[in-house]
C-alpha cells in the first residue's frame, strides 16, 4: 500500500492552509566525505530542520525520494532515524516505515516513507527542530560523480497538516565522486609486513654491531 493512501486518512479532516506562513523547513543531503575510492563505502544522511524544538510543528510523517547514479552508486541499504538522537518518529512507540520495491514503492529514484504512532502530544513536546531522518549507506561501484538528488516530497506534522501548504520547503542536493584505485598508492598488507620484519631485523643488527663495538673499545 502506497503512504499516500496512508497519509490521505491523517489529512482528513486537518485544516487547509494558504500561503506560506511559517519558517522554511530544510531537507539536506549530507556525505559521510565528498569522494570515496571504487569498492569504498559512503554513508548519505537526509536531514530535516527548520521545526520548532519541543513545539508545533512536528514531524508525524514523511515521503521521499532518493535519484542516484545506479553505475557508479549502488546496494543502497537504508537505516531510519537519527544515528545519535534515535528515531524521532518512534519516540514511544515502533513507526511504521517501507523501503523501495518491498512494499510496493520504486527503487529508482529510491522511494521511502515513514509513519509515526506516537501521539500529537509527544511528538510536539519532544521532537528537536533538527534531525537526521535516515542514513543510506551506499557502495562505490564505478567511477565517475553521482548526483544525489531528493524529489517526491511530502511532509506531514502531528495534526494532519500538510507541511508544504504553510512552509518553504528548501531541498539541498549533494554530490558524491567515487575516484579510481591508483596501483602502489597503497602498500599491500604483505608488502607492509615485510618492510616491518625488515626494520625489526635492521635494528637488532644495529644493536648487535653496538654492542660488539662496546666490548673492542673496553678490551
Amino acid at each position: 500500500m502506497r503512504f499516500r493512501t496512508v497519509l490521505a486518512c491523517l489529512l482528513l479532516g486537518a485544516s487547509t492552509l494558504t500561503g506560506l506562513i511559517a519558517d522554511p523547513i530544510n531537507l539536506s543531503v549530507e556525505l559521510g566525505v565528498p569522494s570515496i575510492v571504487q569498492g569504498d563505502s559512503v554513508n548519505v544522511a537526509i536531514a530535516i530542520s527548520g521545526l520548532v524544538d519541543h513545539a508545533a510543528p512536528s514531524l508525524a510523517a514523511y515521503e521521499l525520494a532518493i535519484t542516484y547514479d545506479p553505475l557508479v552508486l549502488a546496494h543502497p541499504v537504508v537505516t531510519f532515524g537519527d544515528p545519535v538522537l534515535g528515531d524521532q518518529l518512534a519516540l514511544t512507540f515502533p513507526s511504521f516505515k517501507c523501503v523501495g520495491p518491498a512494499c510496493g514503492l520504486s527503487s529508482m529514484p529510491l522511494l521511502m516513507f515513514e509513519l509515526s504512532f506516537d501521539s500529537s502530544e509527544t511528538l510536539n513536546t519532544s521532537q528537536p527542530g533538527a534531525f537526521d531522518l535516515l542514513t543510506v549507506h551506499f557502495d562505490g561501484i564505478g567511477v565517475g560523480s553521482s548526483p544525489i538528488k531528493l524529489s517526491h516530497i511530502l511532509l506531514v506534522d502531528s495534526d494532519g497538516n500538510d507541511l508544504r501548504q504553510s512552509n518553504q520547503i528548501n531541498i539541498s542536493d549533494s554530490l558524491i565522486t567515487v575516484n579510481p584505485v591508483v596501483q602502489g598508492q597503497v602498500p599491500e598488507p604483505g608488502s607492509l609486513l615485510l618492510f616491518a620484519s625488515t626494520l625489526v631485523v635492521l635494528a637488532a643488527l644495529r644493536r648487535s654491531r653496538f654492542k660488539a663495538k662496546c666490548l673492542i673499545e673496553h678490551r
